[in-house]
């Protein structure tokens, strides 16, 4: 469990050290909310702290409820 994740949080920070030292560039996580479903906002905050600590950069995009699929 959490020597496992440990493991791969450190893998991850160090894989996303080396891209942005190679490109000038460093990894991005989105994710996509339509709507204000409570539960899906604390999963989202929940990826965006665990990948912060990865070293990966997070982007929240929030849509609203009636949001069209086309």
């Amino acid at each position: 469990g959490a020597p496992v994740a440990r493991r791969i949080r450190e893998d991850t920070a160090a894989s996303a050290a080396l891209l942005r030292a190679q490109t000038g560039i460093g990894p991005t996580l989105a994710t996509l909310l339509a709507g204000r479903d409570d539960a899906a906002i604390a999963y989202r905050d929940a990826i965006a702290r665990s990948v912060s600590g990865a070293g990966v950069h997070h982007h929240a995009v929030e849509l609203p409820a009636d949001v069209s699929p086309s």
